[in-house]
């Protein structure tokens, strides 16, 4: 009976061992995970490889450009439509002589997973880029003509929309188309015009309460044979040429920077003005 007893209490006791062992071997029976450092995080595709095309064209234009080769930008534009704007962009800076320093930024302005090219010189955009079908579209470009008085501006907000004006020197009226990026189109909202010299502004008369993308704070980067220390000099130099330009409105508003909705500087009045910068 008193083996029995022993036998008994044995068997409790290494019951209740067995009952308290599971956590603790589950612990450390466990897999190691990896830790935060071991992780290497992927990088996420937001398309930009498939702008390498774009970036590759306005390389060769500017190395052409600078190198005032005709023969080797005509050979680069016949890869593109000669009725597309990208064509008549290049084709006026060639006259001009300078590709304006152009710089390259990356930006998903609408929050689509796909990134946007911007062209430009880290101040303004010259040209949006899009992918439609994982194909870079030229959404607009935006100039001032050598000749003919033709203008044009984009202004990015930063909620993804658009603004794309247009105008004349000599027409004080200036028309405005509002887009909006979604994933694999651009999508005209909406349309009006304004008159240059008054007080209503873009975002006014388009009905945008969105602020505008601070480009300063873009990853800009350079082309490569864009410019050198030469072009840089001749650039200087045509910026301290004097020329005249013909004000066909009264009381035109000055603003201190290319865009509708730039402060203003003030007023000029109707006639003829020798413009130094």
């Amino acid at each position: 009976m008193r083996k029995l007893m022993i036998s008994l209490l044995a068997g409790v006791s290494v019951l209740s061992l067995v009952a308290c062992t599971p956590k603790r071997y589950e612990r450390q029976s466990k897999p190691k995970t990896a830790t935060s450092s071991s992780v290497k995080k992927e990088k996420t595709d937001t398309g930009q490889k498939h702008y390498q095309e774009v970036l590759e064209r306005y390389k060769a234009y500017a190395t052409a450009i600078n190198a005032k080769d005709q023969t080797a930008l005509q050979n680069e534009l016949k890869k593109i439509e000669a009725t597309s704007e990208e064509y008549a962009y290049v084709f006026n800076l060639q006259t001009l002589g300078s590709t304006n320093e152009w710089q390259y930024a990356f930006e998903d302005l609408n929050r689509d997973g796909n990134d946007e090219l911007l062209i430009g010189d880290g101040k303004t955009i010259a040209a949006v880029y899009y992918l439609k079908d994982n194909q870079p579209t030229l959404l607009h470009v935006a100039y001032v003509a050598s000749a003919g008085g033709y203008r044009s501006s984009l202004e990015v907000f930063d909620n993804g929309q658009i603004v794309y004006a247009t105008w004349q020197s000599l027409n004080p009226e200036m028309e405005l188309t509002l887009y909006s990026l979604r994933k694999g189109e651009a999508k005209e909202e909406k349309k009006a015009t304004i008159q240059i010299g008054e007080d209503q502004t873009a975002e006014q008369a388009l009905g945008i309460s969105a602020k505008q993308l601070d480009l300063s704070k873009l990853d800009w980067k350079n082309f490569e044979g864009s410019g050198d220390s030469k072009s840089t000099a001749k650039a200087e130099e045509k910026k301290s040429e004097s020329f005249q330009v013909q004000v066909s409105v009264s009381d035109l508003r000055i603003r201190k920077e290319p865009s509708t909705s730039a402060p203003s500087a003030g007023i000029i009045a109707k006639g003829t003005h020798t413009i130094t910068e």
